[in-house]
């Protein structure tokens, strides 16, 4: 069984109304940022968003167990991520099935790692080679539409690029960089950890 990553970060977010046994809905100080899918920690439970109401108000799968007063704080746990790579030991780069809400400063556990996020990234691996060196922010397309903008230079033969994004981008594509065009061989998403692991997972 592979080890189970958790992230989580503060949101500063508290309870507008008394949450008691038996709601479903969270009167909430900001769901801004709050998904479907994601876990609520409040006091001892966990719930999970299953919608934002029109009033701003979250809406839950499961309902509330305990009672919690208003003005009670709770933590936010975007949806579960995977490693997508094995890390080894001294890793400060970790490739995870997806990065969705993960920022700066946001923590990561993985085993008895306890780690933070220092910047959130994307890469293509393409299945040739760059024929000409390509600079910051220039523009990859996919037919006619512009899908990304390349995030650091590609040097002449690289063959993997970090890029702005890889929504819409996928393995097997045909995309132009720059005067380039190059077939997508994979497509990943990864953050850089500040402290290094200090154990290797699978």
């Amino acid at each position: 069984a592979k080890p189970a990553l958790r992230t989580s970060r503060w949101t500063g977010k508290a309870l507008l109304q008394p949450a008691k046994k038996g709601d479903s809905t969270l009167h909430v100080s900001g769901a801004d940022d709050i998904r479907p899918g994601d876990e609520i920690t409040i006091g001892a439970e966990k719930v999970v968003v299953k919608g934002i109401n029109e009033d701003g108000s979250v809406s839950l799968v499961n309902s509330v167990a305990g009672t919690h007063s208003a003005g009670a704080s709770f933590y936010d746990a975007p949806p579960a991520k995977r490693l997508e790579r094995p890390a080894r030991k001294n890793a400060n780069k970790l490739y995870l099935s997806n990065v969705d809400a993960l920022e700066p400063k946001d923590v990561i556990t993985i085993g008895k790692d306890r780690t933070y996020v220092k910047e959130v990234g994307f890469s293509i691996s393409i299945g040739s080679q760059l024929e000409a060196e390509q600079e910051v922010g220039a523009v990859i397309k996919k037919g006619e539409d512009e899908v990304a903008k390349l995030a650091k230079p590609a040097a002449e033969g690289a063959s993997e690029m970090l890029v702005s994004s890889v929504a819409g981008i996928a393995e097997g594509d045909n995309i132009i960089v720059g005067s380039d065009l190059v077939v997508v061989k994979q497509v990943s998403k990864f953050v850089i950890i500040d402290p290094a692991l200090d154990a290797a997972y699978p």
